[in-house]
């Protein structure tokens, strides 16, 4: 429903459709599409579908990469004559087409991701830093753990004073109260040992996680090339460079670095048929 009075914002109505949402963009072909986001629809029309689909398509996770001309890479699946897809990241801005297959251009980003280090520097700077914040926060767990523990025995010794006076007494408005509050303490004391159950940490939980933390550190492309957040992973690749590389210079290993990163020493660039000089006619057309 998108009428006058919903403020002419889509909602969902109190009945099933004729159609579902994915056969109405299917017939429609792009040319008016209704997306559903973290529980919200919105109405998108023509080219402003072609742009969100190509923001968000999960399938080019690499497009902020440049191409020479200084222009990030586009990506877009065409179909040949015998029906086959073939994806491919391309550019043509100001220049003639220079495609390069999904599979060829991933392949030749995450190879040059797993060669990347911390520096030796900055590694034993990074683990001190990121222990000592650690066992702050261990210290601060174990301190409101600590104080649960009371606040439950403290519970429970006034748990224990209204068993005491519900039988030792035979009035039954007394009897009555009484045990309405030793059903409340009962709850209170339940919630508060799942409480603390959530936050307890043992010493197995930290040296898990210790050892996940070093090996995220030593080898960073573990974070760097999970695509499941495309804008976290974004960011992420903005602290790698100085300069968003080109996919030139990710091929033959020649991007400005962050001061923290580094190339492994016996990282090699892996080597590409598929790069093809600028002014020459690419010899990849999906």
């Amino acid at each position: 429903m998108c009428e006058k009075w919903t403020h002419y914002k889509p909602i969902k109505a109190q009945y099933a459709g004729l159609v579902s949402a994915e056969q109405f963009n299917r017939a429609n072909r792009g040319k008016v599409a209704i997306l559903e986001k973290g529980g919200e629809l919105a109405i998108v029309h023509g080219k402003e579908r072609l742009r969100q689909r190509n923001r968000f398509n999960p399938l080019f996770p690499y497009k902020f990469i440049r191409d020479e001309c200084g222009h990030p890479f586009l990506g877009s699946t065409s179909r040949g004559k015998g029906g086959k897809l073939y994806p491919a990241y391309h550019c043509s801005h100001g220049h003639k087409r220079v495609g390069i297959p999904k599979a060829e251009f991933d392949k030749q980003v995450e190879h040059f991701v797993r060669g990347l280090r911390f520096r030796p520097e900055i590694l034993s700077a990074l683990e001190l830093t990121f222990m000592n914040k650690y066992r702050e926060r261990e210290k601060e767990v174990v301190r409101a753990s600590g104080q649960i523990h009371q606040n439950i025995a403290d519970l429970e010794r006034e748990q224990e004073a209204k068993i005491d006076a519900f039988t030792g007494t035979q009035n039954p408005v007394i009897r009555a109260k009484l045990e309405r509050d030793i059903n409340e303490l009962d709850a209170r004391v339940k919630a508060a040992r799942g409480h603390r159950l959530k936050i307890e940490i043992s010493r197995s939980d930290i040296k898990a996680f210790i050892r996940e933390a070093r090996c995220i550190m030593e080898n960073p492309a573990k974070m760097l090339l999970n695509a499941s957040n495309p804008d976290s992973q974004r960011r992420l690749f903005g602290l790698v460079f100085e300069i968003t590389p080109t996919y030139q210079e990710i091929l033959y290993a020649k991007p400005k670095l962050s001061l923290i990163f580094a190339l492994s020493a016996d990282f090699t660039p892996a080597q590409s048929h598929l790069v093809t000089p600028r002014g020459i006619e690419p010899r990849f057309t999906p």
